[in-house]
């Protein structure tokens, strides 16, 4: 009878206790979240104003430029296509010596925006590019007239904020960190920055290394509210968004991704927000007129 009654009580103490942590956590649960994450806020942000994919790999500066730069019939010949490609590959790095050379700046930055379109044209069946003959026309009609469009350029968007020096110091930066596992495509340093942006932040979201000292005096709540005030001034920069939003869309990107695949949100959070952390060190925004 001693053991009912004892039994019973145990029971009855596990069910008070029971009651108790659920009215008065402790603690959150691991999965919990304060309020929606800066980095949700990012990618709803593009996804309203274009796609995800687009705001990491497509054009920032050039579709105010040339809007419409194929006119006419794109030929559909697979010979055709795989020879202009492979002009526009020989025309982008050739171009990519010659701005670096100069030290033009307009040139180097608008050569950015493009390396994405041009890299995607390498090691390609002939079938393949019949479904890039767009963008093989829109290259090679942006890459045979790009002293025009640099002059158009700064009639558009003005001059940038920063100068070829703080571009070419950031590349640099990255070159030291990042060449063991990163090429340059375009040839050039300063002209794969934006790439090689995308991937430094790769070898972070993949456990590969990252300088420690890029992230000193890291704390969620200073990154996050660092996050956000960059984001914005990035995005009122057409320059600056061209050369930097990629990383960040990038990173919101992931976020999203390892977010909808977890019950630990936090840690998600908080692996983002380290990143974007030891990206902000490397790249100092403040350099070129945001944060």
């Amino acid at each position: 009878m001693r053991k009912a009654y004892l039994g019973l009580f145990l029971v009855l103490i596990l069910l008070v206790g029971y009651v108790s942590i659920g009215r008065n956590p402790s603690k959150p649960p691991s999965s919990s979240r304060e309020k929606p994450s800066i980095f949700l806020e990012i990618f709803n942000d593009y996804e309203t104003n274009s796609t995800i994919n687009k705001a990491i790999n497509g054009n920032h500066l050039w579709d105010k430029l040339d809007p419409n730069p194929c006119n006419g019939t794109i030929t559909t010949n697979a010979t055709v296509l795989n020879q202009t490609a492979r002009e526009n590959i020989e025309l982008f790095r050739n171009l990519s010596a010659r701005e670096e050379s100069r030290r033009d700046l307009i040139g180097v930055l608008l050569l950015n925006d493009l390396r994405e379109d041009a890299g995607g044209m390498t090691a390609k069946k002939r079938w393949a590019l019949i479904g890039l003959r767009d963008d093989i026309c829109a290259l090679n009609e942006r890459l045979r007239n790009f002293d025009a469009y640099k002059e158009k350029a700064v009639e558009v968007y003005g001059e940038p904020k920063f100068s070829y020096e703080d571009l070419y110091n950031l590349s640099m930066e990255l070159k030291a960190i990042v060449s063991d596992t990163y090429r340059p495509f375009s040839g050039s340093w300063v002209v794969d920055t934006r790439s090689a942006l995308l991937h430094f932040l790769y070898r972070g979201i993949s456990n590969g290394s990252i300088p420690d000292y890029l992230f000193a005096n890291y704390s969620p709540e200073k990154s996050a509210a660092t996050l956000k005030r960059v984001y914005n001034e990035i995005r009122a920069d057409p320059y600056a968004e061209a050369l930097f939003g990629p990383s960040l869309a990038y990173l919101a990107d992931w976020w999203k991704y390892e977010d909808m695949h977890t019950k630990d949100h936090e840690a998600v959070d908080d692996k983002y927000l380290r990143l974007f952390w030891a990206w902000y060190n490397l790249v100092r925004p403040e350099r070129f007129g945001c944060g």
